[in-house]
Protein backbone atom coordinates (compact mmCIF):
# COMPACT_ATOMS: atom_id res chain seq x y z
CA UNK A 1 0.00 0.00 0.00
CA UNK A 2 1.40 3.40 -0.78
CA UNK A 3 1.32 6.55 1.42
CA UNK A 4 -0.23 9.84 0.57
CA UNK A 5 3.08 11.48 0.37
CA UNK A 6 4.25 8.67 -2.23
CA UNK A 7 1.31 9.58 -4.28
CA UNK A 8 2.24 13.13 -3.93
CA UNK A 9 5.21 12.76 -5.07
CA UNK A 10 4.10 10.50 -8.08
CA UNK A 11 2.04 12.58 -9.16
CA UNK A 12 4.16 15.43 -9.13
CA UNK A 13 6.98 13.01 -11.09
CA UNK A 14 3.91 12.22 -13.60
CA UNK A 15 2.52 15.52 -13.84
CA UNK A 16 6.00 16.53 -15.19
CA UNK A 17 5.77 13.85 -18.14
CA UNK A 18 2.76 13.80 -19.17
CA UNK A 19 1.09 17.70 -17.85
CA UNK A 20 -1.87 15.65 -16.33
CA UNK A 21 -5.22 17.18 -16.18
CA UNK A 22 -5.38 17.12 -12.40
CA UNK A 23 -8.83 18.73 -12.49
CA UNK A 24 -10.48 16.46 -14.61
CA UNK A 25 -8.84 13.08 -12.91
CA UNK A 26 -9.94 14.68 -9.44
CA UNK A 27 -13.50 14.99 -10.88
CA UNK A 28 -13.25 11.10 -12.31
CA UNK A 29 -15.51 8.34 -12.30
CA UNK A 30 -13.87 5.45 -10.08
CA UNK A 31 -13.04 3.74 -13.09
CA UNK A 32 -10.65 6.11 -14.46
CA UNK A 33 -9.34 7.27 -11.34
CA UNK A 34 -8.84 4.13 -10.51
CA UNK A 35 -6.83 3.22 -13.76
CA UNK A 36 -4.48 6.46 -13.74
CA UNK A 37 -3.68 6.20 -9.79
CA UNK A 38 -2.80 2.50 -9.90
CA UNK A 39 -1.29 2.66 -13.23
CA UNK A 40 0.98 5.29 -11.96
CA UNK A 41 1.68 4.27 -8.60
CA UNK A 42 2.38 0.29 -10.47
CA UNK A 43 4.52 1.59 -13.46
CA UNK A 44 6.50 4.42 -11.64
CA UNK A 45 10.29 3.71 -12.29
CA UNK A 46 10.98 6.04 -8.98
CA UNK A 47 14.44 6.01 -9.29
CA UNK A 48 14.60 7.24 -13.14
CA UNK A 49 11.45 9.20 -12.91
CA UNK A 50 10.05 7.77 -15.75
CA UNK A 51 6.69 5.92 -16.72
CA UNK A 52 7.43 2.13 -17.43
CA UNK A 53 5.74 -0.47 -19.67
CA UNK A 54 4.15 1.90 -21.99
CA UNK A 55 1.53 3.21 -19.11
CA UNK A 56 0.14 6.22 -20.26
CA UNK A 57 -2.32 8.21 -17.88
CA UNK A 58 -5.62 8.86 -19.76
CA UNK A 59 -5.68 12.27 -17.61
CA UNK A 60 -2.26 12.97 -20.07
CA UNK A 61 -2.08 16.07 -22.19
CA UNK A 62 1.96 15.41 -22.95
Amino acid sequence: MFDRMSLIMDLKCVNEEFNLRLEDLLNADDFNFSHDILGIQNNLNREERKMENLFVPRFATY
